[in-house]
C-alpha cells in the first residue's frame, strides 16, 4: 500500500470555505498523508497566529478520518511579495527534499491548487525536474467555477466551519491527479544512453546515482552490473543479473579469459589504444596456455611452483618433461627458477604446433605484442592508429580480428566436447547496453 506526504502552500479558500474543504484539507481527506508540510506567507501566518485554523482543521479530520499526521508548519512572516514565481521555485526545492530525505519511501503530494499562481507553477515546475518521483494534485472546486468569497477571512469560527463543512456527510473526490513527465529524468536517461553508447558505465552509473528514485530497480541492478563487468570484478554480480548477461554456466577460469577478451574489444572501441596494447599480455597468456596445454597437451604450468616459476626436477623426470626443457632451456642456462611467461608457450606453438589452424594467429598476436607492448606502457604521449603503423604493426581492428580468429579455431579444435570450448560474445556488450537502455 502507498504511504504519502503532503507539501501544501495554504490559499484564501484554507482550510475550508463555502461549507467545502478547501484543497490542503480535501487532499488530506483522500491520501491521508503521514507528514503534512504547510507553508504560510505574511498574510496566512497572521491568520495561523490568530485561530491556529490549518492545524486545528487538519486534527479535526484526522480523528474523523482515521489517520494520525505529523504537521510542520513552514512560517515566512515577512513574505507579503507572493507574485515572484523564481523566489518560490528556488524556496521550495530544499523543503521537498527534506520531506523526500524523511520520508525516502513515501509518495510526496504537491498541493498545486493552494496558495499564489507563483506557488502553484514554481510546484508544477520543480515536479518536471526533481531527482524523485512526486504526485502533483489539483482539486476543483465543489461548483466547478471560481470559489465565491463569501466569508470575511479575519472572522473564522473553528468549530462553526468545521461543524458545517458538507464534505464530512456526503464527500465526492475532486482531487485530479496532475499527468507530468519528469523532464530530469529524461534528460539524465539520454545522458546514461550516451555514455552506454560511449562503453563508460562509471559515468553512466554516476548521472544515473541522483535520479535513483525515477529508474527501474532492474535498470540501476545493470547499471551496477555493467561498472563491475568493466573492471573485471564480474563475481560481485548478483546471481540474476549474471544469468541475464550469459556469466553463468561454465567454468570460471573460461569466464574470466572471455570477460577479459571483451574488455580488450571494449578498449579498441573506445580508442584507449595504450591500454588495449598493454591489456594484450594477461589475454595472450592466458590464450597460449590454453592451446599449449589443453589443446596440445604440454603442461608447462604443472611443472611450477605457486609463484608461476619452473621446477627443473619436474620436467626432468619423465619423457614429455625432457622434451619440454629440450624446447625451452636456453644453451649454459638453467630453466630452473625462471617464470614461465608467453614466450615459453609461443615456442611450444613454433615447434610443436605448426599444423594447428589456431598457431597462425596466435604466433602472430605474439610477436604484435612483443613488439609494441613494452613500448606503448612507457609512451606518455598518445597512442593511436598512426603510432601502430609507424611502428610497422596492423591496425587494432585487426588485432581484435586476429583474437577472434584464435578462439574460433581453439573452440573448432574442440570437436563436440562443448565443456573445452571458450564461449565469447563478442556482442556482449551491445546487447548489455540495449538491456540497460530497454530498463530505462
Amino acid at each position: 500500500m502507498c504511504k504519502y506526504i503532503l507539501f501544501s502552500p495554504i490559499g484564501g479558500t484554507d482550510p475550508i470555505a463555502n461549507e467545502r474543504d478547501g484543497s490542503m484539507l480535501h487532499i488530506c481527506r483522500k491520501y491521508k498523508p503521514d507528514c503534512v508540510m504547510l507553508y504560510l506567507s505574511k498574510e496566512m501566518v497572521e491568520r495561523h497566529h490568530r485561530d491556529d485554523r490549518y492545524c486545528d482543521s487538519l486534527r479535526r479530520l484526522a480523528a474523523h478520518e482515521g489517520f494520525s499526521p505529523e504537521i510542520l508548519v513552514e512560517e515566512r512572516p515577512e513574505l507579503s511579495e507572493v507574485q515572484v514565481y523564481d523566489f518560490f521555485f528556488q524556496e521550495f526545492r530544499p523543503l521537498l527534499f527534506s520531506l523526500h530525505s524523511r520520508f525516502p519511501e513515501h509518495r510526496l503530494i504537491l498541493n498545486i491548487a493552494s496558495g499564489t499562481p507563483a506557488m502553484k507553477s514554481a510546484l508544477y515546475l520543480l515536479a518536471a525536474f526533481l531527482p524523485f518521483p512526486v504526485l502533483p494534485v489539483q482539486t476543483a472546486t465543489p461548483v466547478k467555477a471560481q470559489n465565491p468569497r463569501l466569508e470575511p477571512h479575519m472572522e473564522y469560527d473553528v468549530d462553526l466551519y468545521w461543524e458545517c463543512d458538507l464534505d464530512n456527510e456526503d464527500h465526492i473526490d475532486r482531487c485530479r491527479e496532475g499527468q507530468y513527465e519528469n523532464l530530469n529524468a529524461q534528460l539524465q536517461k539520454g545522458n546514461i544512453s550516451a555514455h552506454l553508447r560511449a562503453y563508460d558505465y562509471a559515468a553512466a552509473l554516476a548521472v544515473a546515482e541522483p535520479i535513483r528514485a525515477l529508474l527501474s530497480p532492474g535498470a540501476m541492478a545493470l547499471l551496477e552490473a555493467a561498472r563491475a563487468r568493466v573492471e573485471l570484478n564480474w563475481r560481485s554480480i548478483k546471481p540474476e543479473v549474471k544469468g541475464e548477461l550469459g556469466l553463468l554456466g561454465s567454468s570460471q577460469r573460461r569466464i574470466e579469459l572471455a570477460e577479459y577478451l571483451l574488455w580488450l574489444q571494449m578498449k579498441q572501441r573506445r580508442g584507449d589504444l595504450a591500454d588495449f596494447l598493454r591489456g594484450l599480455t594477461p589475454g595472450l597468456f592466458e590464450l597460449l596456455r590454453l592451446a599449449a596445454e589443453e589443446k596440445a597437451g604440454y603442461p608447462l604450468s604443472s611443472c611450477c611452483d605457486s609463484r608461476g616459476r619452473f621446477c627443473r626436477s619436474w620436467l626432468a623426470k619423465d619423457v614429455q618433461g625432457q622434451e619440454m626443457l629440450a624446447l625451452l632451456e636456453p644453451p649454459g642456462r638453467s630453466l630452473d627458477g625462471t617464470f614461465l611467461i608467453s614466450g615459453h608457450y609461443a615456442t611450444i606453438l613454433e615447434k610443436k604446433c605448426s599444423a594447428y589452424t589456431w598457431a597462425a594467429p596466435l604466433l602472430q598476436l605474439r610477436e604484435i605484442e612483443e613488439k609494441v607492448r613494452n613500448t606503448a606502457a612507457h609512451t606518455i604521449t598518445r597512442v593511436d592508429e598512426r603510432w601502430l603503423k609507424d611502428r610497422g604493426v596492423v591496425s587494432s581492428q585487426e588485432i581484435v580480428k586476429l583474437l577472434k580468429t584464435a578462439v574460433q579455431a581453439l573452440n573448432q579444435d574442440s570437436g563436440g566436447n562443448v565443456s573445452a570450448r571458450l564461449t565469447v560474445d563478442w556482442g556482449a556488450y551491445d546487447v548489455m547496453n540495449r538491456k540497460i537502455e530497454a530498463a530505462l
